[in-house]
């Protein structure tokens, strides 16, 4: 959600948005527009701790009228609910037109599209609206409304029939209850202060959100479509993919909260979709299928560092670790064969050593080692730590910079840099050359090496 209205709701999958946005438009019916998401103010607030339904209270900025709602998923269909009530600030309901607009974006594209109503002329392949007037006197003000989805119109339809048909505050009631449950599963928030236990529930229920319900383990980077104002149909790539980097941490959150089995099923997720040489695409959708095509070698090294936190934290146990070697012994090959430098840093941008790439390589070879061991591997486990002994020794000659005009200014001796030259690391200072700035303005696209600080 923002501006008051819901924007990308995904189905069948959380990599797939099926929306651009779903909101509505009042009118007095000769003069006077007003469009929500633009011409109101907009206050949210949970409707329980931890519980992903929200209340919006939507003013008009000219003082007309408000659009109060509750949001939430129908637990047993493939339907997002809203009660709505629509409140006249001057005058009366009879003043008003209601008109609910949607902008549907099926599996990510807006092109294609075919929307119709009953039995009445069709919208064909297209970019296309869907548009309704709301009785508000029938229902004084307040009413349901229903988005249904399935793979076809027939089942989308049922679906937001049955939910319209069943009593709302029983399907909120299901709804708000089974999060509940599951928070009961985590570990208790109950020592933090209100407002931290809070955050605390919300924060789990947010990693949550992001597993795939259908693709275990699956959980994408995040629920939005980044840059989606100015994204081309040909342009489908963004956070809503699987990141390995991404997954990995949060798996960690999961451990941290004590959601243990969550953990599990992101290591069973990235045991299945390694590539053969042992490396993971950059990102992914959630059947594996590769999407970018870089490599970052951190989200190689991150996987085989998850081993060790889900044993160390009790998530598996030994034996369960030590089953992970197959998958763990592909990846640090992999980092052996190719590493320490890395085609892409963390950023998705820059070629060369970096400081993070490197921490996260060293240590998995590390854990990679004791493994090896565990598995009787004796030669692989030395040959890692070797590996790994040799890369920790360079580090600050690859990466450390001293008696810089920045190292100077701010009374320091030296600092790592973000990224290094890849022909130029071991044969002058790391600080040395331009490098290049995708995210600046094409005027600033490169900098000096060495103002650039980790």
């Amino acid at each position: 959600m923002s501006h008051g209205i819901l924007n990308e709701i995904y189905y069948p999958r959380v990599d797939r948005a099926c929306t651009r946005d779903l909101g509505f438009m009042v009118t007095d019916g000769r003069t006077y527009f007003s469009e929500e998401k633009r011409d109101a103010r907009s206050d949210t607030s949970h409707v329980a701790l931890g519980v992903p339904a929200y209340q919006i209270r939507n003013t008009a900025v000219d003082g007309r009228y408000r659009i109060e709602k509750e949001v939430l998923t129908d637990p047993c269909r493939d339907v997002v609910l809203q009660r709505v009530r629509f409140v006249p600030l001057r005058g009366t309901l009879a003043d008003f037109r209601l008109y609910v607009i949607l902008a549907p974006h099926l599996s990510n594209r807006g092109s294609g599209n075919t929307a119709w109503v009953g039995d009445y002329r069709r919208a064909e392949n297209g970019n296309v609206a869907v548009t309704g007037e709301i009785d508000l006197g029938a229902s004084d003000g307040v009413f349901d409304l229903a988005l249904g989805f399935g793979p076809t119109a027939m089942e989308a339809g049922q679906h937001a029939c049955i939910s319209l048909l069943e009593n709302f505050d029983k399907t909120k009631a299901a709804y708000v209850g089974g999060w509940k449950a599951w928070h009961k599963t985590i570990r208790s928030g109950s020592a933090h202060r209100a407002p931290r236990r809070s955050l605390y529930h919300l924060s789990a229920a947010v990693l949550q959100t992001h597993e795939s319900k259908r693709v275990e383990g699956g959980v994408i980077a995040s629920l939005s479509i980044p840059w989606g104002f100015s994204k081309g149909d040909d342009d489908l790539g963004g956070y809503h993919l699987a990141w390995p980097r991404d997954l990995v941490e949060t798996a960690g959150g999961f451990l941290a909260v004590g959601a243990h089995y969550a953990a599990r099923c992101v290591l069973r997720y990235l045991e299945v979709t390694q590539e053969p040489d042992g490396h993971w695409s950059q990102n992914m959708w959630l059947d594996g299928t590769p999407y970018w095509q870089g490599i970052q070698m951190d989200e190689t090294a991150l996987p085989i560092l998850l081993v060790d936190l889900a044993a160390r934290n009790g998530a598996i146990d030994r034996s369960e670790r030590d089953a992970f070697w197959p998958m763990v012994r592909r990846a640090a090959a992999f980092l052996a064969r190719h590493g320490p430098v890395s085609p892409q840093d963390r950023w998705e941008e820059e070629p060369g050593y970096s400081p993070f790439t490197l921490a996260a390589e060293i240590a998995a070879l590390l854990v990679a080692a004791d493994l090896a061991d565990a598995a009787d591997h004796a030669t692989a486990a030395r040959y890692l730590r070797e590996t790994a002994d040799a890369w920790n020794a360079s580090i600050d000659r690859w990466l450390f910079v001293t008696d810089t005009m920045l190292a100077q200014q701010h009374g320091v001796d030296g600092y790592y840099v973000r990224v290094s030259e890849l022909d130029r690391a071991d044969t002058a200072s790391p600080g040395d050359g331009f490098v290049p700035i995708k995210s600046r303005p094409t005027d600033q696209s490169t900098g000096p090496a060495a103002t650039m600080v980790s």
